[in-house]
């Protein structure tokens, strides 16, 4: 069950920004794993559904490497499935995210275009595409994938954090805002979208509400280390030095 945001940050939703001086650099940015245990659970499951009988064991073989962290290995048993049917949509995302997983992020962006063909419901693909396009400095076209993501999932924290990064790198703030105000409306209990609307408002100059924010991550994750780290530059801006400290 969702539990409601603090007055405070509620109140702070409605308020227009308060200028100032831009404090500090702010720790908040694009989130996602397309290696993590509940990723390659869905491809697992994507797997099971494929009608080309030839390539679900290389796949599972591959699926098996990047648990065991073998990136390599994943990578071969990706191309040997490809080599089976090279257009197998699943077997392009699997080697996207081999690559991605080895730092090869132009070859990732070339198979996640190639999985983004093939792959009729995509916004999973989508959204890793926008995330290593925004690692590379292309922030217009991870705008656009990352909108992708949302129409799908409409309102999703992570889809709505990594697309606000997007436009508040690009100085559209107020556009940043409304993504994480809609966010937050639809579930309040996400720390990771609070400190990013946190420093939306903070590279505004508006510490004030910034804190606020940065107060409201820190409730719903006391461990959260961005916002506490956040919260401090905000202090810092303020004036109060022991405080940031």
């Amino acid at each position: 069950m969702a539990r409601p945001a603090s007055s405070s940050a509620v109140s702070a939703l409605a308020l227009q920004p308060h200028m100032g001086a831009t404090p500090a650099r702010l720790a908040a940015d694009i989130v996602g794993d397309s290696g993590s245990a509940s990723a390659l659970e869905k491809l697992n499951q994507a797997i099971g559904e494929l009608k080309t009988l030839a390539v679900q064991p290389l796949l599972q073989s591959a699926i098996n490497a990047l648990n065991a962290n073998d990136l390599q290995g994943a990578a071969e048993w990706a191309l040997k499935a490809l080599h089976q049917d090279e257009r197998s949509g699943v077997s392009w995302y699997v080697l996207a995210v081999a690559r991605e997983k080895a730092g090869d992020f132009a070859g990732s962006i070339t198979c996640y275009e190639a999985a983004l063909k093939l792959i009729p419901d995509h916004a999973e693909v989508a959204n890793n595409m926008g995330r290593l396009a925004f690692r590379i400095g292309e922030q217009g076209v991870a705008e656009q994938l990352f909108r992708i993501y949302l129409a799908r999932y409409p309102n999703h924290p992570e889809g709505a954090n990594n697309l606000a990064c997007a436009l508040r790198s690009q100085g559209r703030f107020d556009e940043a805002i409304e993504v994480l105000k809609a966010s937050l409306m639809a579930d309040p209990n996400h720390a990771m979208v609070w400190n990013t609307l946190g420093t939306v408002m903070a590279e505004q100059g508006d510490t004030a509400n910034g804190e606020i924010f940065f107060n409201e991550a820190l409730r719903l994750d006391p461990t959260f280390a961005k916002a506490r780290y956040n919260r401090g530059n905000m202090r810092m801006a303020l004036g109060h030095l022991d405080e940031a400290l």
